[in-house]
């Protein structure tokens, strides 16, 4: 039996064993536990806020009694829902996702004799921490509209139960009323009290309001794909852990798509993204276009993504490289403001297309700000359209190689080469200007010499498209792979380019199916080059290096 106070979560993973919630004196019941830990998928849920998260049961009496469930103070994405009848044989009473801003609350009147059951459960497959809040309002009389036993007239609190009548401050409302993290005071805890804040029931402590509507982008449909997708606020130097994915919004490639709003004061940004899985991570402006994405820049198949931004409210992306990933992620955002711009204020050498120059880290004196970096820059001077690659080789650090464009956005970042010979490459599509070149050590305390080259030819490595395991076949195993791949986290291709089979700059369900139909004679033919044996064979990308068509071709062994 769950009497009132905080009590770990009961073994009440199926219906029949739903816990039995009494309210004590106060008309309240509150219940500690999680869906994360030993909890299975509840298929009694049916129609009523169906989901494929785990969830946990109790079970109530009516009494006459307006009653109230809520996890408003809960940590992951919840959802509620209300049956009554008996296990077996439900009937949907009620259900919530999001009525504070992630998480849920439902409220009936219990008829008495009738037993009712609540599900805690998440949204999709959110799982995690919650806390549970149960409510009775009383049995109403007239001139009590809270049930408290203290009539409208005299109670310091009456849209409340507050028999107590507590309020420490004296100012003559109830604490029940002026508690910030009361629900009725601050809908969705984000410390705005409801009367100013501009979307109440979702968390959005910096008010953001990007059309000037009055409504908050939290709130505001009109706000666009931002705001539909957004799934809480991250700050700068506040690291946030949680669940992916919670919005049930998807990129454009089919992966799951979470967007978390960001405010920066200008200066450079640094975001990192780690998960359970291979993580996806991408950065909007305040209109909602896309400003830059990162697969691996992160350690490991983690993303991060650096750039110097003006002041404003960005979006911030959290996805999946694969389709159908889910887990737990990290997300953090190193925000350091009035820095100096090192492409400005650190010298840089003039380098040109088919130079190379040697040069010693640490000598020039230049630092990045924000690790504290020794950094050696190169002007790059583009005079006519250029391809090409930069590679950088020492014997003294492993280095990184950095590329920004000419507002000194960090454009991309590589710390490995599938050439052996370099430690460090990008290949590069450039048209005319002046572009700057970075070079520092992985480990960002090493210092030493280095050679950087800039080569015009770029170094194809050939490959037949279709052929996901690299064996000189196209057959129905590499559709295998591509679908396993896909969704149920095999390891992933060393050309990623073969799995693309039909060249449209992304790999998804389609690729799997295009295979399988030109395999078996009804689909059309795969895009060159290949497929092994067949038509063009072992050959190049023909997409542009740089282009979105290049996905990269790291390892490829059919051709050999």
């Amino acid at each position: 039996m769950v009497s009132p106070g905080l009590f770990s979560q009961p073994l009440n993973d199926v219906c029949i064993e739903a816990e039995l919630v009494q309210f004590g004196d106060g008309l309240v019941a509150t219940v500690a536990g999680s869906t994360a830990e030993g909890a299975t998928q509840d298929p009694e849920t049916g129609e009523c806020g169906g989901s494929n998260a785990p969830g946990v049961w109790f079970r109530l009496a009516g009494d006459g009694r307006r009653l109230r469930a809520e996890t408003c103070a809960s940590t992951y994405d919840t959802r509620l829902s209300l049956f009554e009848g008996a296990c077996g044989e439900l009937i949907c009473v009620d259900s919530n996702d999001d009525f504070c801003g992630l998480q849920s609350m439902v409220e009936w009147s219990a008829m008495e004799g009738v037993d009712y059951l609540v599900l805690v459960h998440g949204f999709s497959s959110s799982a995690g921490d919650f806390t549970l809040l149960f409510t009775s309002q009383g049995i109403p009389e007239p001139g009590d509209d809270d049930g408290d036993g203290v009539f409208d007239e005299d109670d310091n609190c009456p849209a409340f139960p507050n028999p107590d009548q507590l309020d420490v401050d004296g100012d003559g409302v109830g604490d029940a009323c002026s508690d910030p993290n009361v629900i009725e005071q601050d809908l969705d805890g984000d410390g705005i009290p409801d009367a100013e804040d501009n979307c109440a029931a979702v968390p959005n402590g910096f008010q953001e309001d990007l059309d000037g509507d009055g409504l908050g982008d939290a709130c505001d449909s009109d706000d666009g794909t931002c705001a539909e997708c957004w799934a809480g606020e991250l700050i700068c130097g506040k690291p946030m852990d949680g669940n992916f994915p919670l919005s049930g919004c998807n990129r454009i490639s089919g992966q799951n798509l979470d967007l978390y709003s960001l405010v920066v004061a200008g200066g450079d940004v640094v975001i990192n993204l780690s998960g359970s899985f291979d993580t996806f991570l991408e950065l909007y402006d305040e209109n909602c276009e896309l400003v830059a994405q990162d697969d691996d820049g992160g350690d490991g198949l983690n993303s991060m993504i650096s750039r110097n931004l003006p002041a404003g409210t960005y979006f911030v992306g959290t996805s999946s490289f694969g389709a159908g990933q889910s887990g737990s992620i990290s997300l953090t955002a190193d925000c350091v403001s009035g820095i100096s711009n090192f492409c400005v204020d650190c010298e840089a050498r003039e380098l040109n297309p088919g130079e190379t120059q040697d040069g010693l880290l640490g000598s020039s004196g230049c630092r990045t700000q924000l690790f504290d970096q020794a950094l050696e820059i190169f002007s790059l001077v583009v005079e006519e359209e250029f391809e090409g690659s930069l590679s950088v080789v020492s014997a003294d650090f492993n280095p990184s190689l950095s590329f920004y464009n000419d507002f000194c956005d960090l454009v991309s970042l590589n710390s490995n080469c599938s050439n052996p010979e370099f430690g460090a490459c990008l290949n590069v599509n450039l048209g005319p200007g002046t572009y700057t070149v970075g070079v520092a050590a992985e480990d960002r305390v090493s210092t030493g010499s280095f050679r950087l080259v800039v080569s015009d030819a770029w170094d194809f490595k050939d490959f037949s498209r279709g052929d996901a395991d690299a064996n000189g076949r196209a057959d129905i195993s590499d559709a295998v792979q591509i679908l396993n791949f896909l969704f149920q986290g095999a390891e992933r291709p060393s050309c990623l380019e073969t799995v693309d089979v039909n060249n449209d700059a992304r790999v998804n369900l389609t690729d799997g199916i295009y295979l399988l139909s030109w395999l078996f004679g009804e689909g059309e033919a795969l895009a060159p080059p290949g497929p092994p044996g067949q038509a063009s064979g072992c050959g190049p990308d023909p997409d542009a290096p740089g282009s979105p068509g290049d996905l990269g071709c790291d390892e490829y062994s059919g051709c050999d």
